[in-house]
């Protein structure tokens, strides 16, 4: 029977009171804590208890409680191995101080490891003793050196500052024995570095009720400010030796601490201390032997010396209660690590022991820690609220984790441990996609991923309304031909529902649309929709002293122009200052990034109107899930408020479900011109996604049909926005279209990009719809655009306005053929005439000017033969639709190259377009400075009147608005004077 199996029927738990010793209600309750844990689990169990709070007497006490046989206790360093050593082989202070056992029970046999263990017999040799104490340095299968240890040696392994046991060489030692009983002790189950502390946490002694119970002592800081002429270092080095004066005085029996970074720093304090103080402070750091370690400690505990100056010594478990005055030359930046550091000086048992007192230049320390280098920050109450927040945030992390339901993984099985480690470090940027859902979530559904994404793990929290994917991918180089050679790549997708608002968030590293509907569409039986940009815009409506530092505004005159700015962003601090109240007329809202406060704090968030959201931060994934649940709740507010930005006044889409007027044009996403090379293949056929012809067809109120074509290419589709809410297709050309690069490696299908990139519709009023989001049309002036209407006398030039196309009837010329003459007469150097299907212009004119080349797209429309015997003008909105529409929808020819472009390949491929003056190399040579092509749209329409009603006049300065927002000339029409 071994020494604590035999212990275990003689330990007691006296508890202490004001006259006796015994143990504390913490540590009784921590050694019941881990003898339950293994009552019906083997996973490790995780203990945190402050510095000083009796941790080794809990492991001593634990050992016993467990009837351990073999004990193996793990220390991060040579002091604290010493310690252990020394307290294992006396039961100090269970036969001493505590009275848990008898002053005369077996003491156990402990092996103190100073040598690497290079041999499976010196492993074997450790049999004859009831306890191992030693470093990983000397213990780590994972180090060069140590042999790997017999399976089965310990049956519990302690080990002591746990925070270390992620770490390679802790993890391996831990790996060789697992079935042993494992249980971690630590004050900061946290790392710098953010990995997870294996096991479960079964067990917290808090700071505060720690300090309640008298074991956390008093903290105070004073900040140091250097006097003019003195140096940082003088000036706490005079403030820290001033504080050890004062404490002796006071009968305290207080040491020093000098902590800084690095040999050389060292040496230079030593020199600073001598010159400036009187104290006696030998230098100890890793690079001195045992023997002067061990002296520089046993004169801080006799009181010989004042202090030491530490170079990342003495830290960690290090026990002397004296050390009370620290002097941070170099303070720790990590939380993690200065909490440490802290808790060596917060010990309370010993005899004349006062405050701890800490120096330090104040507002040094950026980070977590900074909170503690501020004047007046009171340390006591700051350190209890940063070490119990950050605990916290590792409880929650763990129960969510512990409430993942198992999900089988695609290709290599993965343990749980393995993929609880993989949530565990998630640190995803805190970005989603935002949609409202009207039918039930079902997050047990299975995934509809991207083509070529492979599960690596899933796991799903129904408590927490909560599913985490990561996929794998293996792809293409890009800068290799070779198809065998491929990247892995992988994935996150974090999907999130919240309830009390029906909003479901996507949070996935994949931000294209389609694979943000794709994963909504696989979790959401029932209807479900994006949100409207007046309604994800109130994430920002609560913040208080906003700052702009980034803002995209959309250009409701849409694409096309030479200059034209079809997305326009500001960047910079307090970008919305650039922004002028006429932008209001012109543009959207289109996205925000914002800094300012909220509830007093401050913080950054964004926008964008395509239900996107996000913020500058990363963070865990139950950091992730707080935040979605907050943005949630943001959205659920409809209170209106007043605008308190200049941003505020732009334009914000709405939603609808019907269309408000008849759709009289569509044309291709603007996305579509930052993909110039692009092909959209369908069967053996491929064509240029630019030369794509958008026409509109059957429509009903709430429903339209769209053909997409170039020569005999037909895609055919229905936008329906009381269904869908995107596009379906109609015909098999439209569903098996493909969207290819020009290199050929980025191949997606083109009803997807249609449906991530919607069309745009016009409607007969000018507004447009994307998706079943309608923008008001451009503002423009009603009155000064009828400037713009050049009268012409039709019976005087012997033009029929009721005929558009020759011949002409009765003797009179066609529109068509005025507009030709008058060009011809004007002599312009280019006449091309466009009478095919998806034309660009019926006529396009092109003459040399001073200083430029003026570019005219002339658009024809006769007027309505009335009903009645009258003449023109008629002015009739019905005459306008259509050759407004055309003259909103031609802008997207009008750049040179583009134009150029379309007008040879037109020329060749129908006899409809032909060139009636000059020739395509005439063109291109009055195109070569394509910084002096200028552009002016003509409308020619006899039923305008030069004097135009109300709704007319609206309607053409709106067409107008479009051109003059694209960076266009205004357009020219040509009407009919009214009869006197």
């Amino acid at each position: 029977m071994g020494v604590f199996e035999h212990l275990g029927g003689q330990l007691r738990f006296p508890l202490a009171t004001g006259t006796t010793d015994g143990f504390r209600e913490a540590q009784v309750a921590a050694v019941h804590a881990i003898v339950g844990h293994f009552w019906d689990q083997r996973t490790a169990a995780l203990v945190v208890m402050p510095t000083g709070s009796g941790k080794t007497a809990v492991m001593l006490a634990a050992s016993i409680a467990l009837r351990a046989k073999r004990v193996l206790v793990v220390a991060p360093s040579r002091l604290l191995r010493e310690q252990l050593v020394e307290k294992f082989s006396t039961l100090d202070p269970l036969r001493t101080r505590l009275g848990a056992l008898d002053p005369a029970s077996t003491a156990p046999s402990v092996a103190e490891i100073k040598h690497k263990l290079a041999t499976k017999s010196a492993w074997n040799a450790l049999r004859a003793h009831d306890v191992v104490i030693g470093t990983p340095m000397t213990m780590s299968p994972k180090l060069s050196g140590v042999a790997a240890p017999p399976s089965g040696l310990f049956d519990t392994i302690l080990f002591d500052e746990a925070h270390h046991v992620p770490a390679p060489s802790y993890a391996a030692l831990a790996e060789a024995f697992p079935d042993a009983k494992h249980v971690l002790f630590t004050a900061t189950p946290f790392r710098g570095d953010e990995r997870e502390l294996p096991g479960d946490l079964v067990f917290t002694y808090e700071l505060a009720r720690a300090r309640a119970d008298g074991v956390f002592g008093k903290l105070q800081f004073k900040p140091v400010e250097p006097k003019p002429g003195q140096s940082p270092d003088e000036a706490i080095a005079l403030a820290a030796a001033a504080q050890l004066v004062a404490d002796k005085k006071a009968g305290l029996a207080h040491r020093i601490v000098v902590r800084t970074s690095g040999m050389d720093r060292a040496n230079e304090l030593a020199k600073l201390y001598k010159r400036v103080t009187k104290l006696d402070l030998p230098r100890v750091h890793s690079g001195l032997g045992t023997k002067a370690v061990a002296k520089a400690i046993d004169d801080l505990k006799a009181g010989t010396i004042d202090g030491v100056i530490a170079v990342d010594m003495l830290g960690e478990g290090f026990d002397l209660p004296n050390l009370k005055i620290a002097a941070l030359h170099t303070p720790h930046k990590s939380l993690a690590i200065t909490l440490q550091f802290i808790g060596r000086f917060a010990r309370t048992t010993g005899a004349n022991l006062g405050e701890a007192t800490f120096f330090a230049i104040a507002n040094e320390v950026q980070g977590e820690a900074e909170r503690l280098f501020v004047p007046g920050a009171e340390w006591n109450e700051i350190v209890e609220d940063l070490s119990q927040q950050r605990i916290s945030d590792d409880k929650e992390v763990r129960e969510v984790i512990a409430g993942f339901e198992a999900d089988e993984p695609m290709g290599a099985p993965l343990s749980d441990e393995r993929i609880n480690a993989y949530i565990w470090s998630l640190r995803p940027l805190f970005h989603a996609k935002v949609y409202e859902v009207f039918g039930t979530v079902d997050l047990e559904a299975d995934l509809n991923l991207p083509r070529g994404a492979n599960i690596f793990f899933t796991r799903r929290n129904l408590k927490e309304n909560l599913l985490v994917c990561v996929t794998q991918q293996r792809t293409r180089l890009r800068w290799s031909t070779d198809r065998s050679w491929s990247d892995r790549s992988h994935d996150l997708f974090a999907i999130i529902y919240v309830p009390a608002g029906r909003h479901l968030l996507v949070c996935t590293t994949r931000r294209q649309n389609a694979v943000y509907d794709a994963l909504v569409d696989s979790v959401v039986k029932g209807l479900h929709r994006r949100l409207a940009p007046g309604e994800i815009n109130r994430v920002i409506k609560d913040l208080q002293n906003a700052e702009f530092f980034g803002l995209g505004m959309r250009n409701r005159a849409g694409t096309g122009g030479a200059g034209a700015e079809a997305y326009r962003i500001l960047a910079g601090r307090s970008a919305d200052k650039a922004l002028r109240a006429q932008d209001a007329t012109l543009y959207d809202q289109g996205h925000a990034f914002v800094r300012g406060t909220e509830a007093g704090k401050s913080t950054v968030i964004g926008f964008s109107t395509g239900s996107k959201v996000w913020s500058s931060q990363s963070g865990r994934i139950t950091e992730l899930l707080g935040w979605a649940r907050a943005i949630s709740k943001k959205l659920q507010d409809t209170t209106k408020i007043a605008p308190k930005t200049q941003f505020d006044s732009l334009g914000v889409a709405s939603r609808v479900d019907t269309f408000p007027h008849p759709v009289i044009a569509a044309e291709i996403p603007i996305e579509a011109y930052s993909r110039p090379t692009a092909h959209v293949q369908v069967g053996n056929k491929s064509v240029l996604l630019l030369d794509l012809s958008a026409t509109v067809g059957s429509q009903t109120s709430h429903s339209v049909d769209i053909e997409f074509s170039v020569g005999a290419v037909r895609l055919q589709y229905t936008l329906d926005l009381r269904r869908q809410k995107k596009l379906s297709a109609r015909n098999q050309a439209a569903r098996s279209a493909d969207l290819t690069d020009a290199n050929e490696r980025h191949s997606e299908s083109f009803l997807e990009f249609l449906n991530e990139h919607s069309p745009i519709l016009y409607l007969a009023d000018l507004s447009s719809v994307q998706a079943e989001l309608l923008s008001a049309a451009p503002a423009g002036d009603p009155t000064a655009v009828m400037g713009q209407i050049e009268a012409v006398d039709w019976s005087a030039i012997n033009v029929d306005p009721y005929t558009e196309k020759p011949p002409g009837k009765a003797g009179k010329r066609s529109l068509f053929e005025y507009v030709r003459d008058r060009y011809l007469g004007e002599n312009v150097d280019v006449l091309f005439s466009d009478d095919s299907s998806q034309e660009i212009a019926d006529f396009v004119a092109v003459r040399r000017q001073p200083g430029r080349v003026l570019v005219q797209l002339a658009h024809c429309k006769a007027a309505s033969k009335p009903k009645k015997r009258t003449s023109v003008p008629n002015d009739r909105v019905d005459d306008l639709y259509e050759v407004l529409g055309q003259a909103v929808k031609c802008r997207r020819w009008l750049q040179p190259k583009r134009l150029l472009d379309q007008i040879r390949g037109r020329a060749t491929r129908t006899q409809a377009s032909r060139f009636l003056k000059g020739d395509a190399n005439l063109l291109a040579t009055l195109f070569s400075n394509p910084t002096e092509v200028a552009f002016e749209i003509v409308v020619v329409q006899p039923a305008l009147s030069t004097t135009p009603k109300d709704t007319i006049a609206d309607l053409i300065s709106s067409a107008d608005a479009y051109h003059r927002g694209a960076a266009l000339l205004p357009i020219h029409f040509l009407g009919t004077a009214p009869p006197p």
